[in-house]
């Protein structure tokens, strides 16, 4: 008997205002074997940005590699915009997923500083150099805030002392009370409400 495919109508549907978490979070680790191989596919191109939050959403470890992989890998010189939108996604909406798997978030403290992105082997058109390491490496302190963990606070706290850029000292602030709200309501309540008060784009 075959079952319905209720991962790509999901992943194909615009939304407007943020991607809702718990309906991501609920299709569960069976859904990545499918959304990892839509990464592969180019037909999909216009949808990775919402596979990748999806990924992570979902919040299982072995969804990692796969995102990794995408980012770092599969890509060289200059890329189109919905693989940037793609990538800069994968880093934005990582938190919970770094809040179960080690080296995801292992990978975001790394992100944290701007010359880990030095050597991407990809670039985009309008966002190069300092401007997108800087980028980058803002996503990736949020997003580390977001996964909750208690590993993020000295690190948050260390960078606060001694940003390795000065551009770098709002991302930090916004970090710290990310890091305090989430601690606060608890990750899954957070998580559920990030959309509707932050705008979330994903």
């Amino acid at each position: 008997m075959a079952f319905p495919d209720t991962i790509t109508p999901f992943v194909y549907r615009i939304y407007h205002h943020s991607l809702p978490y718990r309906e991501a979070h609920a299709l569960g680790p069976r859904a990545l074997p499918q959304l990892t191989a839509m990464l592969e596919k180019e037909k999909h191109k216009p949808h990775w940005q919402t596979i990748a939050a999806t990924i992570n959403y979902i919040g299982e470890p072995s969804g990692f590699p796969a995102l990794r992989s995408f980012m770092l890998n599969k890509f060289r010189g200059e890329i189109d915009s919905p693989t940037y939108s793609a990538m800069l996604a994968i880093i934005a909406t990582m938190g919970p997923l770094a809040a179960t798997s080690d080296s995801a978030f292992a990978f975001l403290v790394s992100g944290t500083e701007p010359e880990f992105w030095s050597n991407l082997p990809w670039t985009n058109q309008h966002h190069k150099g300092r401007y997108l390491r800087l980028l980058l490496s803002g996503l990736a302190i949020n997003s580390m805030a977001l996964s909750g963990r208690p590993e993020a606070i000295p690190v948050l706290e260390r960078l606060a002392k001694t940003p390795l850029d000065e551009a770098q000292r709002v991302d930090i602030g916004q970090g710290l009370k990310t890091q305090r709200e989430v601690e606060k309501v608890g990750r899954e309540r957070y998580y559920n409400e990030l959309g509707r008060s932050r705008g979330n784009p994903w």
